[in-house]
């Protein structure tokens, strides 16, 4: 039986043009979300959901929500990929699978690509990994 994402708090971050991100949903099934759940939602943040599906769910998690929000929404997706995956002065490109993914329902601007390093923050002396973050504006209608 799977659950219903309600909201779980109202979390306030400032994105890029002055919006806000106002609520947060958790504890469920996202495909769950209807177009009433949505309708005061013009923004999405997505920071590991997108990545959390398998390949082969990635295009109804999109269409998932294109089809549910209002028309003129925007999605500020946050991606990263170990430095293995990465091309050389990737950072400044729109990554090949998220264009395939959104193009269809979305325009589609890179407005951060860098690279970071990681490290297990419990274990400090554990050895450590470059990583490529993007951050994309999609914007529909």
């Amino acid at each position: 039986m799977r659950s219903r994402l309600t909201p779980v708090g109202k979390e306030s971050a400032v994105l890029p043009g002055g919006d806000t991100v106002k609520r947060k949903f958790g504890g469920g099934d996202i495909f769950d979300l209807t177009t009433k759940d949505l309708q005061q939602d013009s923004m999405l943040y997505d920071c590991a959901s997108l990545t959390a599906f398998p390949a082969e769910q990635r295009p109804e998690y999109i269409r998932h929500f294109y089809e549910r929000m209002p028309e003129r929404s925007q999605i500020v997706l946050v991606t990263t990929e170990t430095a293995d995956q990465a091309v050389a002065d990737s950072v400044t490109a729109v990554d090949s699978e998220v264009r395939d993914l959104y193009e269809p329902y979305y325009s589609i601007e890179l407005i951060y690509g860098g690279h970071r390093i990681k490290q297990d923050p419990t274990n400090p002396l554990s050895s450590h990994s470059e990583m490529e973050e993007k951050m994309y504006l999609m914007k529909s209608g």
